[in-house]
């Protein structure tokens, strides 16, 4: 029935009905066993909490159903909540969501849009003296028709399949009860009645009954024993026997009539009669279906997870010729069946569809069992559909050659393939969609959560893998030679392995999961769950199995937390460092100090020369205590909130590379550089930050490129190695004029892969992998770039650390400054610190996001890197020498009406090139005036500067001038004075002409009507 017809209101009836209004499910919420509430005493108070000092919790009564009222839980307000708001509480379920659940709970049938809840009848009597047995079974003539459909519900609706199904409970001995007594004790006689909704049967075996009620609520009273357990039993045994008999008997009897062999030749016959097989089902119910609908033998264990013994299947093999076995299609039927056909590998595997798993009963529990594959297929399509694709674990074939008697003469044995990729699926062998191999699949094999690739070149590994088994099993050498001759494990074998459908996916939008070889990780902004390896049903490649180096098996156990991310009251993101006791973190801390050399300075400003230290000895209490903090106390506040948000910065970086999950919304390339000014030309590094991406590599799937090869990119294959598992992609120390723009797309949109041999394809959305660049300079043009600058995530790192050259007489290197390499000398201990850390830095970016750090030095070192080592010198002598000389105050004044001077573009574009002819060289080409304007915008943001301020722009957002008589004269004559040939430059009166326009620091354009006043020397107003 679909959900749409259900009448939830009727539903809602029925449960508080099954449920004694409500007072059973009170009881399961917060029954004794975990809070205390009693049924038999429900006004009592009980506790609805563990960790309630005082019970305040008690059932109430309102019109029938029953609730609580909580006085210790503001939200009760002194009023009552039903049982059913309870459980939607409690369960977090929806209001519908909790009907269905309890409709499942109290065996509440959903069929036909009518509700009945199936519960048996009850009555208590008294006896004068308990009677012996001290059970009394009261049996019907014959199961009716609706009784029936509790083992199949289709008979209510076919007789011929209701008769069958009547005639094996009859051959069964299993009855349809009218009631079964129970007497105590105390000679008290405990009644349950079948009802039309809740059938109660019994079989019968030797003295003894067993009761099975296929409604029943609880799992464990659904089959009760009368008498003494038979020790043994096997259900559907002695009715196999019985049918194997009567079988040889008509064999026998047609062989006679026949009259064609002799009485020898009958009896050889006959000893070697089989019946085409037997099945061996998970429990009574499949086992009785398999008879009437199946109209196929069968036999059941005591349990699904009872042993098959030798002797049972042997005796089953002498009966059959085949042996079959259906277990459930959760895990447990699935690894019990595998276990038994791994035992007796002649046993064929009947595995029900995974589409049977998709449907519902009537309870909305999804279907299961062989019985549930009987109520939704046909008897044809068991012979013809189920049976054809159920293999044993063997791969080969028996000849059989057969002496005149029918006896075994000769076995031959032959390769099968098709049981082969049954076995090898079985022992986890799969394939894997992979663009990267040329056959389109990687050959895998999955132990528990990990997978590991195979390499399909070297495919013995199947080959000695089916060797190796048959050599364990101690089977005839035989079949051993028959795998060592074969030519059939081949590319053939893995073609026809089924596909690993399950995800590798190791990320949501707000959680990480890592992997170790001992436990797994849960990471979420709220903290780390720990989990035992297989148990998150989450798959990981081998080579993503986080490892201790060096100590491969090493467990990894989950420290305290250090790092404690949060925003304050204020909005500010903050960073708490609760121990900075480990190497990395505290190397981490010091390429944070962006303000180093100032506490260094401040330290020692008013001590004596021996008082001092050097920015390369170690004084062991300040160093522990002030060098190594964010917000050290020789400071000043700016500086200290400048170093902890310059930490947080790089932190939520690293979290953000961690991160695997993709977000186009959030996508950006990382790129690391140092936070210091120096000339352009100047790549000093040795600052740490390719440790960065060196710590990262112990968590990712990288691919890394050598970004200081120019040539990479004119490899068209440079991305051969990125794929679908590729996390992240690191271009490891980036020159200057680095190609950013060539990954624009690959950023957010798509990748087009073009391996060395093999198809192109494309990555895009979860496929695509993060990119994070460290280098010691910025993206070229961008200043003025914002395609470039929306698609970077900038970090910054200090110099603490640093190669010897011009301004640091020595190395200062992270691998030894702690004492000991990083990576290399550290202890298990500290390897699990570090991913503690590393855990913490993923926490700090779900819970901040992303920030910006501190940017003034990198900014002013952008803008040189944008101007370039000839314009920069050049600008601050013309800009600031020989116009500011020109621009005097009478000069504006008698040269413009609202006192703006202004110089065209072209005019210090021609003064550039003129005065450094001979330095550029070939670079001459690249000097347009776009290219000029956007240099001298870099060099305004170089000094604080405003460049074309909006005041003087016109409506297309230009600085334009039409052209005076006198200002032609005068830039003419500055265009002579810089020794501009005239053919180079001249202007023309009554030219409209671009401009620059620069007002320093502090300085706005005046108001028309405003009286001029002259700045000063250190405020002059720059117009171009």
């Amino acid at each position: 029935m679909s959900e749409k017809k259900i009448d939830y209101i009727e539903l809602k009836k029925e449960i508080l009905r099954a449920s004694g209004g409500g007072i059973d499910i009170i009881d399961k919420l917060y029954g004794s066993a975990h809070h205390g509430f009693n049924p038999n005493e429900p006004k009592k108070k009980f506790k609805i909490r563990q960790d309630d000092k005082t019970a305040s919790a008690a059932a109430h009564q309102s019109k029938g159903v029953w609730g609580v009222i909580d006085f210790g839980d503001p939200s009760f307000q002194g009023k009552m909540k039903s049982a059913i708001d309870l459980w939607m509480t409690e369960k977090n379920l929806e209001y519908t969501e909790a009907l269905l659940d309890l409709a499942s709970i109290f065996t509440v049938e959903i069929a036909a849009g009518k509700f009945q809840a199936r519960r048996p009848e009850y009555e208590r009597i008294k006896v004068d003296k308990r009677p012996d047995p001290h059970y009394k079974i009261a049996t019907k003539a014959s199961p009716e028709t609706h009784e029936l459909a509790a083992f199949n519900k289709n008979c209510q609706k076919n007789e011929t399949l209701a008769t069958r199904f009547k005639e094996v409970l009859e051959q069964f001995e299993m009855y349809s009860l009218d009631s079964y007594t129970t007497f105590d004790e105390k000679c008290e006689g405990h009644i349950w009645k079948s009802t039309p909704s809740f059938p109660i049967f019994a079989s019968k075996r030797g003295d003894s009954w067993k009761i099975y009620k296929p409604y029943e609520l609880e799992k464990k009273w659904r089959f009760q024993w009368f008498g003494t357990k038979p020790k043994n039993y096997y259900f559907g045994l002695a009715q196999v026997r019985e049918l194997f008999e009567e079988k040889i008997e008509k064999y026998q009897d047609r062989l006679e009539q026949e009259g064609k062999l002799t009485p020898s030749e009958i009896k050889a016959k006959v000893e070697n009669f089989k019946l085409d097989e037997i099945v061996i089902a998970s429990g009574e119910s499949d086992c009785i279906n398999f008879w009437a609908f199946a109209n196929c033998p069968a036999i059941c264990l005591d349990s699904e997870t009872s042993i098959l013994p030798p002797t049972l299947y042997n005796e089953l093999r002498s009966m059959a010729r085949k042996i079959y076995i259906c277990y459930d299609l959760d895990e447990t039927g699935k690894q019990k069946a595998y276990q038994i056909c791994m035992e007796y590998v002649d046993i064929h595997w009947i595995r029900l569809p995974e589409e049977l798993g998709k449907k519902k009963d009537w309870r909305q529990n999804y279907c299961k069992d062989f019985k549930n594959w009987c109520e939704n297929y046909s008897e044809w399509e068991f012979r013809n559909r189920l049976l054809p694709v159920s293999y044993p674990m063997r791969f080969w074939d028996y000849t059989i050659q057969e002496d005149k008697s029918g006896g075994v003469k000769k076995i031959g044995y032959q390769f099968n393939p098709q049981f082969a990729v049954h076995h090898l699926a079985h022992q986890n062998y799969f394939r894997y969609k992979s663009n990267t191999n040329k056959n389109g699949f990687m050959l895998i094999r999955k132990d528990g959560h990990v997978v590991r690739e195979i390499n399909q070149k070297e495919n013995d590994e199947l080959k000695n893998y089916l060797h190796n088994w048959i050599y364990e099993k101690r089977l005839p050498v035989d079949v051993l030679n028959m795998i060592l001759r074969t030519k059939q494990i081949s590319e053939s074998v893995m073609k026809a392995l089924p596909w690993f459908q399950e995800s590798f996916e190791r990320a949501s939008r707000d959680t990480q999961y890592w992997f170790f070889n001992n436990v797994a990780w849960e990471i979420k902004s709220s903290g780390i769950q720990t989990y035992a390896p297989g148990s998150l049903n989450k798959y990981v490649f081998e080579d993503l199995i986080i490892r201790i180096p060096g100590n491969q098996e090493a467990p990894v156990l989950l420290p305290e937390k250090f790092l404690d991310f949060y925003r304050d009251d204020s909005g500010k993101a903050r960073v708490k460092i609760l121990n900075q006791n480990h190497p990395f973190l505290q190397y981490f801390i010091n390429i944070s100090r962006i303000h180093w050399k100032a506490e260094f300075e401040a330290f020692n400003k008013g001590k004596s020369e021996d008082q001092k230290i050097s920015w390369y000895e170690k004084n062991e209490v300040y160093a522990k205590h002030e060098l190594n903090q964010l917000r050290g106390v020789y400071l000043e506040p700016w500086q200290q909130e400048e170093q902890e948000q310059s930490f947080i910065n790089l932190a939520c970086i690293m979290g953000y590379m961690l991160h695997t999950k993709f977000d186009s919304a959030r996508a950006v390339a990382c790129w690391i550089s140092d936070n210091e000014e120096r000339d352009v030309m100047d790549s000093k590094g040795g600052t740490g930050k390719s440790l960065l991406g060196r710590s990262l590599k112990f968590f990712n799937n990288t691919v890394s490129f050598e970004a200081r090869k120019s040539d990479i990119w004119e490899d068209k294959h440079m991305f051969q190695n990125v794929d679908e598992n590729t996390d992240m992609c690191w271009f490891d120390d980036a020159q200057l004029g680095f190609p950013f723009d060539k990954i624009y797309t690959a950023i957010n949109g798509f990748m087009i892969i073009r391996p060395q041999y093999g198809k192109h394809y494309e990555l895009k959305g979860d496929q695509l992998p993060k990119f994070f660049i460290t280098s010691n300079f910025y993206p070229k043009n961008i200043l003025n770039d914002d395609s470039t600058r929306r698609r970077i995530w900038f970090g910054t790192t200090s110099d603490f650390y640093h190669s010897k050259g011009v301004e640091y007489d020595r190395k200062k290197d992270p691998q030894f400054d702690l004492g000991q390499r990083i990576f290399d000398d550290w202890s298990v201990e500290e390897w699990c610190g570090f991913y503690r850390i590393m855990a913490d830095m993923l926490t700090g970016y779900f819970s901040i996001g992303q920030t910006e750090p501190p940017m003034r030095s990198a900014t002013k070192q952008m803008a040189r890197q944008q101007m370039g080592p000839i314009f920069f010198p050049w600008a601050d002598d013309f800009i600031t020498e020989k116009v500011k000389r020109v621009a005097t105050a009478e000069d504006i004044l008698s040269h413009s009406p609202d006192p703006k001077f202004k110089i065209p573009t072209s005019l210090v574009l021609a003064a550039f090139l003129h005065e450094n002819k001979t330095s550029l060289g070939s670079r001459r080409d690249i000097w347009t005036p776009t290219y000029m304007k956007k240099c001298v915008e870099a060099w305004c943001t170089y000094h604080d500067f405003t460049f074309n301020p909006s005041q003087s722009k016109n409506s297309s957002g230009r600085v334009q001038l039409k052209v005076s008589s006198e200002l032609a004269e005068k830039w003419n004559d500055i265009a002579a004075a810089a020794g501009i040939n005239e053919k180079d430059w001249k202007i023309k009166e009554r030219e409209t002409v671009d401009c620059f326009y620069i007002v320093a620091s502090g300085q706005t354009n005046q108001e028309e009507d405003s009286v001029y006043q002259a700045p000063q020397d250190d405020q002059i107003e720059f117009e171009f």
